[in-house]
């Protein structure tokens, strides 16, 4: 083997793989992979500004696992403080945190990577971008790396994807789509489709339908007998202008005689995005408490409608801005004082709830998520709970 073939070999994979020698010869081959590889001593640098390790594997992850994470350490032993001013992937299956604040001479920093395994099927390698403040060249943009093999779910198709709408298989009839956050773009989700037929298969993307905040997507548009496709989604929480938990529907057509209509249910829960910010940013920030957390009503009657109030305040220094009130169940209703929604520093609004028990019985919990622009804690959950015992008294108990 060619020294420089063994230099890259070397590198590409992360082993060594020895090549039997004696004497002279070994001395020759050392010298010779010296020369070939100037840099193969700073592989694993331990001065300067330098991360530790600089690539992992995550080795097999088994898709139905979810998301697997990794942390990687940024060592300082410069003589002058440093800050990590962005983090790219390289796709955008690839989620990052990273330390905000300054890191300090002899200090230790970290950048976080998430992968998603979810259709993706297979080897994957992804790089991840650094860049600090530092004025040298040297340590303004450093690399990382990821990488390892997922194992799709595995069984008969038929298992895998149970449902089918006309040729076509799906895993799920409601597809959910978890958190999805303001973002400035759109947060894409990719969901795997199966053409369970013997014939080609076409999307036709004129007649399908989605609401306005969500683009969709097929690929391939012309799928093959027996092979997997996938519906990529793109969907704008921004544009969509709410909060908490969402129950819409997508419809896909294919060119089948019949069951061309897919009718498709998403769930999605959006919250406000918040870029990464400073402890320095985090202290001016508003800061949303509530009085109390929870209500026990005990045992109260069916047919009555309990009554509590808790207040909402703003210990923070910026202005608090109240996005959304939302009760899980259309027996609770809510009203601000003065319908006020912005507390400057130190206000507080009292907000009234009440709870019709009409045809309830039992135990009962029902909560009520309060979505604010406090970055450090944007929804706030309220609980009401207790017993209803069967009565013909219909009041308001206080």
């Amino acid at each position: 083997m060619h020294a420089t073939d063994f230099c890259y070999f070397h590198r590409s994979t992360y082993y060594y793989h020895p090549i039997p020698m004696r004497g002279t010869s070994f001395a020759l081959f050392t010298l010779l992979l010296l020369l070939a590889c100037p840099d193969i001593g700073a592989q694993n640098p331990t001065s300067g500004l330098y991360f530790q390790p600089t690539a992992y594997d995550f080795g097999l992850i088994r898709e139905e696992e979810g998301i697997v994470e990794y942390e990687f350490t940024l060592n300082n032993t410069t003589d002058r403080p440093v800050k990590i001013d962005s983090v790219q992937a390289s796709c955008g299956c690839t989620a990052t945190a990273w330390s905000l604040d300054t890191i300090a001479p002899s200090g230790k920093g970290f950048v976080k990577v998430n992968f998603d395994p979810s259709n993706r099927p297979g080897f994957f390698s992804k790089s991840i971008t650094v860049k600090t403040d530092y004025p040298d060249d040297k340590y303004k943009s450093m690399s990382l790396m990821i990488k390892g093999k997922v194992r799709p779910i595995s069984g008969p198709i038929v298992e895998a994807m149970p449902v089918r709408m006309g040729r076509l298989r799906f895993k799920h009839r409601v597809w959910n789509l978890g958190k999805v956050y303001t973002t400035p773009t759109a947060m894409v989700k990719e969901f795997q489709v199966y053409n369970d037929s013997d014939t080609l298969l076409t999307f036709i993307d004129s007649l399908s339908y989605a609401p306005a905040h969500v683009r969709v997507e097929a690929y391939p548009r012309q799928l093959a007998p027996k092979t997997m496709g996938i519906i990529r989604l793109h969907y704008d929480a921004k544009a969509k202008a709410e909060y908490g938990f969402m129950n819409e529907s997508i419809q896909l057509v294919t060119d089948e005689a019949k069951e061309a209509r897919k009718h498709i249910t998403l769930y999605t829960t959006i919250e406000e995005y918040f870029p990464q910010q400073s402890n320095e940013v985090l202290r001016e920030a508003p800061r949303a408490q509530l009085s109390s957390r929870r209500v026990d009503f005990r045992e109260i009657d069916e047919g009555q409608v309990f009554h509590t109030s808790i207040e909402l305040s703003n210990i923070g220094r910026s202005p608090l801005i109240l996005r959304k009130v939302k009760p899980n169940c259309s027996c609770i209703r809510y009203r601000l004082a003065n319908n006020q929604k912005t507390l400057q520093q130190g206000e507080r609004v009292t907000m009234d709830l009440w709870f019709d028990t009409s045809g309830r019985r039992g135990n009962q919990q029902k909560s009520i998520l309060i979505y604010t622009n406090d970055p450090r804690e944007p929804v706030r959950k309220f609980i009401l709970r207790g017993r209803i015992k069967a009565s013909d008294k219909g009041e308001v108990v206080r």
